[in-house]
């Protein structure tokens, strides 16, 4: 989720997707990272989400932004 779509969450509950319909988004979809991870991963072009060993998952492009809780 790019941080306009968190914002765009946070407030509306809803997300645009690019054909310019919405989609019901009550709940953002993010994960935390901390401070040295964020650090580390800085500039990746893809980060692996690894869970068991195996590969469940790739980022590409990711983006980090602060942790909006309440906007």
């Amino acid at each position: 989720m790019r941080e306009i779509e968190y914002l765009q969450a946070l407030h509306s509950n809803c997300i645009t997707l690019p054909d310019g319909s919405l989609v019901n988004q009550s709940v953002p979809v993010v994960l935390p990272v901390t401070t040295p991870d964020k650090e580390r991963l800085a500039g990746a072009s893809a980060i692996s989400l690894v869970y068991g060993g195996k590969t469940v998952a790739i980022l590409r492009a990711p983006e980090f932004y602060p942790h909006r809780k309440q906007e």
